[in-house]
């Protein structure tokens, strides 16, 4: 039992360095993890692999991949096209736009960490066609937009996000209370999505204004 504990926490040592050092690849690094636990037997395959039976590591994973996809093959510029069409006329129209397409997604999409994988490659794409430069603080408003959006805004909705998931489960095993969809959302939507959005949309707009808007001629699509 000794010899399997030091075994075991020299293995999570070793990966830990790796990771911190990016001596090798991130994924490989796991991947070796993985098959030296399992060869080594330092926990049943069950106990070792469970966290790939959880619903809220798919629901990232899958947002990962569509955002990876959706950027490879100049989806996100197509739409970030169409939407400087409408949203890029004006600075303050561009951030509330980010903020509500961020929380507008909520409803259809789950994870916030795949909300945000997916949209950040379109608002950058959308950003650099209303002309602002990488690292401007136009771009730190946009991101920041979908970082609020997505996460903040979204805890109104009951499905949005791996908390909600975690607390719908705590209340009903701990104390048999059922949240339905419709009654939390009319509950919470107007504070929680309404109220802390709206603030948001100026705040963001003055705090972070660029120092000279592009030109109109900048705005239109590109063809």
């Amino acid at each position: 039992m000794m010899e399997e504990t030091w075994t075991s926490a020299a293995l999570v040592a070793l990966t830990i360095g790796l990771w911190a050092t990016a001596r090798l690849p991130e994924y490989l690094v796991a991947l070796l993890f993985f098959a030296a636990a399992a060869i080594l037997r330092l926990a049943p395959p069950d106990v070792l692999f469970s966290g790939f039976s959880s619903a809220a590591f798919w629901l990232v994973l899958s947002g990962f991949v569509l955002g990876t996809a959706i950027r490879k093959v100049g989806l996100a510029d197509r739409i970030a096209r169409t939407l400087a069409i409408h949203l890029a006329g004006s600075w303050p129209r561009l951030v509330g736009g980010v903020v509500l397409l961020s929380y507008a997604l909520a409803f259809v999409m789950p994870s916030n960490m795949g909300r945000i994988a997916l949209l950040m490659p379109i608002v950058m794409a959308l950003a650099e066609r209303a002309g602002l430069a990488e690292g401007s603080r136009g771009r730190i408003a946009l991101a920041l937009a979908v970082g609020f959006g997505t996460f903040q805004l979204s805890a109104s909705i009951l499905p949005a996000n791996v908390p909600n998931l975690v607390m719908v489960g705590a209340a009903e095993s701990a104390f048999g209370v059922h949240l339905s969809y419709l009654p939390y959302l009319l509950l919470h939507a107007p504070v929680l999505g309404v109220l802390k959005g709206l603030p948001w949309w100026p705040v963001s707009a003055c705090c972070f204004r660029p120092g000279h808007g592009p030109s109109r001629s900048r705005h239109r699509p590109r063809h």
